[in-house]
C-alpha cells in the first residue's frame, strides 16, 4: 500500500477509535502517535544515514546533517554557543563517534558548519522545492522511528527580530539611568547587576538617561551579549550580560501561553526564510533534517517557537550557503566569557 494512503488510513481509523472511547482517549492517542511515526520509517530510512547527534562537552546539544562525503556537517549554531571553547563530538546512526571542529557560522540563518575526519560519508538528498501547507513531514533522528511527525502549517516566510530583555526596572526620574529593581531569573541578575547601579555605557554607546538605555537594549535580540559600563557607589564596573527572551511581567499573553508547552529555542526569531510546521520538538531536537513522504530533505529544523509552532530552514536556502561556509566566508563566533569581573564595593563609612 502506498505510504501516503497508509498514513491517511492510520490517522482516520485511530482518530475514530479515540473519539468513540472517551476513557481510552489518552492511550489511543499515544497508539495513534506511535503508528503515524512508524508509517514514516520508510521515508526516514535514507536520511537517517546522514543524520548526526551533536554533543558539547559530553551533553547532547542538537542534531545535524552531513552535507559532503568528506565530513562537512551543518547544524543549528546557537545551540553550540557557550562561554569558552567546547569539546564537540558527533554520533552517527550506526553508533560511530567522531571529534568535530566548529569551523563556520552563518548568523543570518543560525547555521553552523562542523568538520569531522573521514571520507565516503552518506550525505543529505535535498528536495528541489518547498513543501506546501498540509504536506506530511517527519523529523529524522538516529533511531528507526522519527523524532516527530506533523504537517506544514505555514508556507515560507520571514520571522522578524525580537528585542532582548535585560530584566531591570529603571527609576522614573530625569538624569542618569539608575536601576531601581533587578528582576529574578533575568540577564541582569545572572550577570551581577545590582539595584542602585547606574548604567553609563552599552558597548560603544553612551547612555545618558533611561530613554537612551531602553532604545539601545531594543536594538539587540535575545541571546546577544552586551557589555555594560556601570557606576557602582562611585566606582566603575564592567559587566557582560546575555539578554533573554521576555519573561514574567515582560511577557505578552500569547508569549506566556506559548511557554506553557515546554522549553522554546533561545534563537527563535530574526530569520529571513522559514517554513512553519506543527511538530513538537525540544530545543535540543532541532538542527537535524526534516523529510517529506518521498524521503527528500526539505530543510533543517531551526527552532521551536511555540507550543505547536516549529520552524525549519528550507533546503533551497541552505544549499547555496554550504559552499560559502566551507570556503570560510562565515567564521565561527569567538568564545564568549560571561563571567563578570566585579570589584568589591568600597567599605561603608562608619559613624562614631
Amino acid at each position: 500500500m502506498p505510504l501516503v494512503l497508509r498514513l491517511t488510513l492510520t490517522v482516520l481509523v485511530l482518530s475514530a477509535w479515540s473519539a468513540a472511547s472517551g476513557r481510552e482517549r489518552r492511550p489511543i492517542q499515544q497508539q495513534s502517535f506511535d503508528a503515524i511515526r512508524g508509517a514514516f520509517r520508510d521515508a526516514t530510512r535514507e536520511a537517517r544515514k546522514s543524520t548526526v547527534r551533536v554533543a558539547c562537552d559530553g551533553a547532547n546539544a542538537t542534531y545535524g546533517v552531513i552535507v559532503r562525503p568528506d565530513g562537512w556537517i551543518v547544524t543549528k549554531g546557537s545551540e553550540l554557543a557557550r562561554g569558552g571553547e567546547a569539546t564537540i563530538t558527533v554520533r552517527l546512526a550506526g553508533g560511530r563517534e567522531f571529534a568535530a571542529r566548529h569551523v563556520g557560522y552563518d548568523p543570518t540563518h543560525d547555521l553552523s558548519l562542523l568538520k569531522i575526519e573521514g571520507k565516503d560519508f552518506p550525505t543529505a538528498q535535498w528536495a528541489d522545492r518547498d513543501p506546501a501547507p498540509g504536506t506530511f513531514l517527519a523529523t529524522v533522528g538516529l533511531d528507526e522511528d522519527p523524532i516527530a511527525s506533523g504537517v506544514v502549517s505555514v508556507a515560507r516566510r520571514s520571522i522578524p527580530r525580537l528585542s532582548g530583555v535585560l530584566g531591570i526596572r529603571l527609576k522614573s526620574i530625569p538624569g542618569p539611568a539608575e536601576i531601581d529593581e533587578v528582576f529574578a531569573n533575568g540577564a541582569a541578575e545572572a550577570a551581577g547587576v545590582l539595584t542602585g547601579d547606574i548604567v553609563e555605557q552599552i558597548g560603544e554607546v553612551l547612555v545618558k538617561d533611561r530613554e537612551s538605555l531602553v532604545r539601545e537594549i531594543r536594538r539587540h535580540q535575545p541571546g546577544d551579549v552586551i557589555a555594560l559600563a556601570i557606576r557602582r557607589r562611585g566606582d566603575p564596573v564592567s559587566i557582560k550580560a546575555q539578554l533573554t527572551h521576555p519573561f514574567g511581567d515582560f511577557l505578552t499573553r500569547v508569549a506566556e501561553q506559548n511557554q506553557m508547552g515546554g522549553a522554546l529555542s533561545n534563537r527563535r526569531a530574526d530569520f529571513p526564510a522559514v517554513i512553519q510546521h506543527d511538530m513538537v520538538l525540544s530545543p535540543g531536537e532541532c538542527g537535524g533534517p526534516v523529510v517529506d513522504l518521498s524521503g527528500k530533505v526539505v530543510g533543517l529544523n531551526i527552532a521551536r517557537a511555540g507550543r505547536t509552532e516549529s520552524f525549519l530552514v528550507p533546503a533551497a536556502a541552505i544549499a547555496p550557503l554550504i559552499d560559502d561556509l566551507i570556503a570560510g566566508k562565515f567564521p565561527p563566533p569567538p568564545p564568549v566569557d560571561l563571567n563578570p569581573v566585579i570589584p568589591p564595593p568600597p567599605p561603608l563609612a562608619v559613624t562614631r
